[in-house]
């Protein structure tokens, strides 16, 4: 009975279905190299993302400890509470008297 069933849809398929195998074979074999190439692509710019991601955080970790440290230092705090102010404070009393 199994194969009497298995013949019929054989022959059904050889009969009715024949002219969309060369379609169906380009389409499981298109999709197949979609997929491979989505993959391809995901995994690329998942490595490229990772690269990018640790470079740039050593850049900003960089940058971010350079200007704290500079903001922590001793020189950082003379400047900004003496010199700064102090010439902050020259020029708005000359821009005061100028006005």
């Amino acid at each position: 009975m199994a194969s009497y069933i298995l013949w019929d849809m054989i022959r059904q398929f050889i009969w009715h279905d024949i002219y969309y195998v060369p379609g169906m074979v380009c389409g499981m074999a298109y999709g197949v190299l979609y997929g491979m190439r989505s993959v391809w692509y995901g995994i690329w710019y998942g490595i490229w993302y990772r690269i990018w991601y640790r470079v740039w955080h050593r850049i900003r970790y960089r940058i971010e400890y350079g200007i704290v440290s500079y903001m922590a230092s001793y020189r950082y705090r003379i400047w900004y509470c003496t010199g700064y102010r102090f010439l902050y404070g020259i020029v708005h009393g000359v821009v005061y008297v100028i006005e």
